[in-house]
């Protein structure tokens, strides 16, 4: 199960679906609810992708440490924090030319490394801390060897 949160150029409506690895067509697949493909991006298109992690306290706990309770009742509402987990991609769109980045909210830390890691092998991505990047191409040069004359 994953959420995709937005960042694709014309994919700006978030959704709850799931990723796929796509072999056959070397893509990684976002799918609706329905199973209905939403969205794609190319392995070699992935410039950098990395697990993040974000505390937020959720809406109800907002609301309840907002409400107005005598002897401080409220106070512990105002404490409760959930991490949120998200695979975060940096990518160069190859429909548009614009780079971009991209985020899926996962189910927990599990499930989010082993995405990553797969994701890093099947788009040939370089370690680099805790994020996995795409290393420049390097340019080889041909020596030319003088023609005897």
């Amino acid at each position: 199960k994953a959420k995709y949160e937005g960042g694709i150029f014309g994919y700006e409506q978030k959704q709850t679906g799931t990723l796929n690895f796509d072999d056959v067509n070397t893509r990684l697949v976002f799918r609706n609810k329905k199973g209905g493909e939403y969205l794609s991006i190319p392995y070699h298109s992935i410039a950098a992708a990395y697990a993040d992690t974000k505390s937020r306290r959720p809406t109800a706990a907002t609301v309840a440490g907002s409400l107005p309770l005598p002897y401080g009742l409220n106070l512990p509402a105002l404490f409760i924090k959930k991490k949120y987990r998200y695979l975060t991609m940096q990518f160069n769109d190859p429909d548009t030319g614009v780079q971009g980045t991209t985020s899926f909210k996962l189910d927990n830390k599990e499930v989010i490394a082993s995405v990553h890691n797969v994701l890093a092998v099947k788009a040939d991505l370089t370690e680099r801390g805790e994020a996995f990047v795409r290393r420049p191409k390097t340019a080889t040069t041909k020596t030319t060897q003088p023609t005897p004359e």
